[in-house]
């Protein structure tokens, strides 16, 4: 019995054919870039190195934080994000909002200031990250701080008390609900790569 084959035709336009050319290209000069990398790798093993080495050749320092995407991110065997820079940019215009306006606008005044122009910088990017209990507490500290100079007290109930009258809510407790949304979000998002990473 002999098997014939079925040929088909598909008619395709010029831009099409550009794009499958490309494309085709494309994945050559990939397969040629990655026997080129693991070749060099190799030859890194090889050698035993020490440090980890560009493709070029170049030493790449070990640092202990990276920034990306504004958020930095420590050196760990979990995941982390530092606070520190953030809590130096909230002081910074804090007190660039105290320099300006100083004891010449009311606290309410201020206050809002505060909430649309320092507590971005303090927020951001949190809800994507794991937060440690210790890194929101600094958080909440950086704003309490803020408040004690406010309204020139070192009582934290007083703090507390002014808060609870403005409805203004600490970053830990802002924290919670964006990572609790965001987190939703993630799992139904409809990218097969969200929906697999958010099942681990």
């Amino acid at each position: 019995m002999q098997l014939k084959q079925k040929i088909t035709y598909v008619n395709l336009t010029k831009a099409q054919l550009n794009y499958i050319s490309n494309m085709a290209k494309l994945l050559a000069i990939n397969s040629v870039m990655q026997q080129n990398t693991i070749g060099g790798l190799q030859e890194i093993n090889n050698a035993k190195c020490q440090c980890l080495r560009s493709l070029t050749g170049a030493f790449l320092p070990w640092l202990p934080e990276i920034k990306y995407l504004g958020v930095h991110i420590l050196e760990s065997n979990n995941f982390r994000v530092s606070t520190v820079q953030p809590r130096r940019s909230f002081y910074r215009a804090a007190n660039a909002i105290f320099g300006r306006v100083g004891r010449a606008a009311s606290e309410e005044v201020v206050l809002h200031l505060m909430i649309k122009k320092c507590i971005p910088i303090l927020l951001y990017g949190i809800e994507a990250c794991p937060m440690r209990k210790t890194d929101l507490n600094s958080l909440d500290f950086a704003v309490n701080r803020f408040f004690m100079k406010l309204y020139q007290t070192g009582n934290i109930e007083v703090v507390k008390c002014c808060q609870l009258y403005f409805g203004f809510e600490l970053p830990s407790v802002v924290h919670n609900r964006r990572a609790t949304k965001f987190d939703k979000r993630y799992r139904n998002h409809s990218n097969l790569f969200c929906y697999m990473i958010s099942r681990l």
